[in-house]
C-alpha cells in the first residue's frame, strides 16, 4: 500500500473579493447560491486562485493546473466577469470539451453574470443563424469547441457575420484542456490560430486538472505561459493499492463483485473504460427492490451515473448517492463536471490524464479515502521505484503515475489532413478568409492545398467528435452504437435536417440505463458500396463495385487529377494479409436481432459524406490480428471478451470497448464476414492511419 497524505493548502483574502460582496449585497441572487459564495469568501481564496485573478485582471492569459475540487471554474470566472463589468473585455466566451460539462458550469457561473447585469447566451451548433448571432450578442457566451467550429460549416453568407462576432470576443476560457488528444488536439490547435487571426487581441485561457508538458508547447503560441499556475486542493489522506485486473473484462466480473460487496455502509465509486461491461455487470448484478436498485442479494444501493442522462436525472443519482451511501458504477463521464465525494474507489487505469482525473475523485473535501487501480502487471512496481517511499505527497504520487503511465506525448499526432480542412473552412469567409489563409500558412502550402482543392476532395466539418449521434426523447445526444443496440423497436424515427444526428429515439435515456442489449449494429456492405468512393492514390475518386471482392478491389484502377497521396501500390495497400481501402461516401448501418437477422421497421440509419478505411480478408485471423493493431490493443490480453458481443463480428472488440482509441470505430459488416469498416469520430484519423500503413506496406 501506498499512503498519499492529505493536503490542506492555506486561503488568504483577495481585493477582489470586495467587488464581488458589494455586488451580491446589491442584487438578489438564489439563496443557496449566494450563502455559497459568501461562505467560499469568508473562507479565503487558494494561492493559484489569487495568481489567476492577478494575472487575469491585468489583462493577461492564464494556464492553470490543479486538482479537482480546486475552485479552477471561479479562479478564471471572477475576475473576468469583474473586467466585463467595468467594460475592460467587451465579451467573454466560456468553452467546455462536452454539453454535459458545459451545462453543469453555465448556472454557476450563469448566476455570477447575473450578479453584474451581464447578458448570457449559450452557442449552440444546430440552432438557426438569427440565434446564433443573438447568442454570440451576449456578453458572457458558453460554448463547445465543435458548437464554434460548426459556424463556419453555415452558408457563406451568413459566415462571415458568424466570424465577426468572434472577433468580438476578447477572452476565452478553455476548461479541461487535457480532453483534447491525438486528431481533435491538432483540430483545436488550428482553430486557435483562426481566433487568434481574427482578433489578434484575444487572451486565451486554459484550465486542466492535469497539463502534460507536451500539450503546453502545444499551447504555447497562444499566450505568455511562461509561468503556468498550478495549485493544490484540499483532500483528505489516500490509501493505494493496485490489482492487475487491466483491462477490466468480463472474466474480472467475481472479482469486481467481491471488491463492491466488502464493505457496506460506504461510498464506492468504480470508474471503467468499457461502457458495455458497466452495462452488461449492473444487469447481472443488481436487483429493482422497492423501486432502487441494490446488488443483487445485498443492502448495497447500486448507481448508475453516464452523461447521457438529464442535469437533472445525472444530479438526483448524485444526490441520492452521496444521501445514502453504496455503489457508483460509471465510465469517463465522472471524470470531469462533478462533485461527489467517496471514500472507496475502484478506478480502471486509461492513460496518464485520465488516470489522473479519476484519481482525484477520491478525498475531496479532506475525507480519508481507498484507491484500488486496476492496472497492467508491473505498474506497481515502476511507481514504487519512483516513489522510494511508501508515503508521500499528492504531487508526488500524481508525478510518478503520470511518468510510469507515458506521458502526454502519444496523445500529440498532426494531420497534413487536417491544414487543408482549416483552409477549405477559412476559404467560406471570402476575403476575409483568404486574409486568414495568407497568415497561416505557407505559400507552398497554399499551393499544394489548391491543387488537392481542384481534385473536388470533400471536406467536413467538425473539431474534437465529428461522429453524427442519436437524439434522445429528452434532446440528449448520444453514441449512436450504445443507443441503437437498447432502442426498441418501432422507437427510432428520421431525424429532421440536422446534420449532427443520424436517428430519433422517442425514448429518455433514463428507460433504457437498465435494459439489455438487443440488437447488434453493422454496415450493411452492399448499400454502403453503393453509396461510396473509393479514395485512389492520387486522391481521385473512383466508384466502388457493388460488394467487391478484395481481388476486385486491388484491380481498381486509379484515376483523379489532384496528387494528394503518391503510392505505387494503387488505391489498395496490403498488409498483414488484408487488404486495405481509404474510402469516402454514406455509411449504412444496419440492426440485427440476437438470432442475426436484419430487424426490420427501422429507418434509413446513414452517416453521410463520410471518410472510412475498408478492410478485407478471406482470413478472419489476420482480419483480427489487423483491427486490434489499428486499435492498438491485444486481444490476447482479455479484450476480445468484446468480440462475443452481437455489435461485431466473433474475435473483434466492440464499438462500445473501443477505449482510449475514440479516434477509430470499427463495425463489422452485415452479411460478408471478409470485410471490416473503421470509422472514424476524429477528423483525419482514417486518412492517416491508411497512409501510415500504406508506407509499411512498401518496405
Amino acid at each position: 500500500m501506498i499512503r498519499v497524505r492529505a493536503s490542506t493548502p492555506p486561503r488568504a483574502r483577495h481585493p477582489l473579493w470586495d467587488a464581488w460582496t458589494d455586488a451580491i449585497g446589491a442584487r438578489r441572487a438564489d439563496e443557496g447560491f449566494r450563502q455559497k459564495l459568501l461562505s467560499m469568501g469568508s473562507a479565503g481564496f487558494f494561492e493559484h486562485q489569487r495568481l489567476a485573478f492577478d494575472r487575469i485582471l491585468a489583462g493577461k492569459s492564464i494556464l492553470l493546473t490543479a486538482g479537482t475540487s480546486s475552485g479552477k471554474t471561479y479562479a478564471a470566472a471572477l475576475p473576468l466577469l469583474q473586467r466585463l463589468a467595468t467594460g475592460a473585455t467587451r465579451r467573454a466566451c466560456f468553452v467546455y470539451p462536452t454539453r454535459a460539462l458545459l451545462e453543469g458550469q453555465r448556472i454557476d457561473v450563469g448566476q455570477l453574470a447575473a450578479l453584474r447585469d451581464l447578458t448570457v447566451g449559450v452557442a449552440t451548433g444546430g440552432k438557426h443563424v438569427s440565434h446564433l448571432l443573438d447568442a454570440m450578442a451576449s456578453r458572457v457566451v458558453f460554448a463547445t469547441p465543435d458548437e464554434l467550429y460548426w459556424y463556419f460549416a453555415k452558408t457563406v453568407k451568413h459566415a462571415g457575420a458568424l466570424a465577426w462576432s468572434l472577433t468580438q470576443i476578447d477572452d476565452y476560457v478553455f476548461d479541461e484542456i487535457h480532453v483534447f488528444r491525438h486528431y481533435a488536439l491538432d483540430n483545436l490547435v488550428w482553430f486557435l490560430k483562426r481566433l487568434q487571426a481574427l482578433n489578434p487581441r484575444a487572451r486565451f485561457h486554459f484550465l486542466s486538472a492535469t497539463t502534460a508538458p507536451e500539450l503546453a508547447t502545444r499551447l504555447a503560441a497562444f499566450g505568455d505561459y511562461s509561468e503556468p499556475i498550478r495549485g493544490e486542493s484540499y483532500t483528505g489522506p489516500i490509501d493505494v493499492t493496485f490489482t492487475t485486473w487491466h483491462p477490466l473484462t468480463w472474466r474480472h466480473r467475481q472479482s469486481v463483485l467481491d471488491y463492491l460487496m466488502a464493505e457496506n455502509n460506504r461510498h464506492t465509486v468504480a470508474i471503467f473504460n468499457s461502457a458495455r461491461f458497466v452495462h452488461r455487470f449492473s444487469l447481472a448484478y443488481s436487483e429493482l427492490r422497492d423501486g432502487s436498485h441494490y446488488l443483487r442479494g445485498s443492502n448495497v444501493r447500486c448507481f448508475r451515473y453516464t452523461g447521457y442522462m438529464e442535469k437533472s436525472a445525472r444530479d438526483l443519482v448524485i444526490a441520492d448517492f452521496q444521501g445514502s451511501g453504496g455503489v457508483l458504477l460509471t465510465t469517463s463521464a465522472a471524470e470531469v463536471g462533478v462533485d461527489f465525494d467517496c471514500d472507496r474507489e475502484l478506478l480502471e487505469e486509461f492513460g496518464p490524464e485520465s488516470t489522473v482525473q479519476r484519481f482525484g475523485r477520491a478525498g475531496r473535501g479532506g475525507r480519508p479515502a481507498q484507491v484500488t487501480i486496476a492496472a497492467k502487471e508491473g505498474l506497481e512496481t515502476q511507481i514504487r521505484n519512483r516513489l522510494r517511499a511508501d508515503e508521500v505527497s499528492r504531487d508526488e504520487f500524481v508525478s510518478a503515475l503520470s511518468e510510469v503511465l507515458g506521458g502526454y506525448q502519444d496523445s500529440i499526432k498532426t494531420s497534413q489532413f487536417a491544414a487543408y480542412t482549416h483552409y477549405c473552412v477559412n476559404l467560406r469567409l471570402g476575403s476575409t478568409g483568404q486574409t486568414l489563409n495568407e497568415a497561416l500558412f505557407s505559400p507552398g502550402e497554399r499551393d499544394q492545398f489548391r491543387s488537392w482543392q481542384a481534385g473536388a476532395n470533400p471536406v467536413r466539418y467538425g473539431l474534437r467528435s465529428v461522429l453524427p449521434q442519436t437524439r434522445l426523447a429528452n434532446g440528449v445526444s448520444a453514441d449512436p452504437f450504445y443507443i441503437l443496440q437498447l432502442a426498441p423497436g418501432g422507437s427510432l424515427r428520421t431525424p429532421d435536417d440536422s446534420r449532427f444526428i443520424i436517428v430519433d429515439v422517442d425514448r429518455s435515456y433514463d428507460s433504457l440505463v437498465w435494459q439489455p442489449f438487443a440488437f447488434g449494429v453493422s454496415v450493411d456492405e452492399a448499400a454502403t458500396f453503393a453509396r461510396s468512393k473509393l479514395v485512389d492514390t492520387a486522391y481521385g475518386l473512383a466508384a466502388l463495385c457493388e460488394k467487391p471482392t478484395p481481388d476486385q478491389l486491388h484491380a481498381l484502377s486509379p484515376i483523379g487529377a489532384s496528387r494528394f497521396i503518391r503510392r505505387p501500390e494503387g488505391p489498395i495497400a496490403r498488409i498483414d494479409g488484408v487488404r486495405l481501402a481509404l474510402c469516402f461516401g454514406d455509411i449504412v448501418l444496419q440492426r440485427t436481432s440476437l438470432a442475426g437477422g436484419v430487424v426490420s421497421g427501422d429507418p434509413v440509419l446513414a452517416i453521410p459524406d463520410w471518410y472510412y478505411l475498408l478492410l478485407a480478408s478471406g482470413d478472419s485471423v489476420a482480419l483480427g490480428r489487423l483491427v486490434w493493431r489499428l486499435l492498438d490493443a491485444d486481444p490476447e490480453d482479455g479484450s476480445a471478451d468484446a468480440g462475443q458481443s452481437p455489435v461485431s463480428g466473433e474475435g473483434f472488440p466492440s464499438p462500445l470497448n473501443r477505449g482510449a482509441l475514440a479516434d477509430l470505430v470499427p463495425v463489422p459488416a452485415t452479411s460478408d464476414p471478409q470485410y471490416m469498416f473503421v470509422l472514424e469520430t476524429a477528423y483525419g484519423a482514417c486518412y492517416e492511419v491508411w497512409r501510415e500503413l500504406s508506407e509499411q506496406s512498401n518496405h
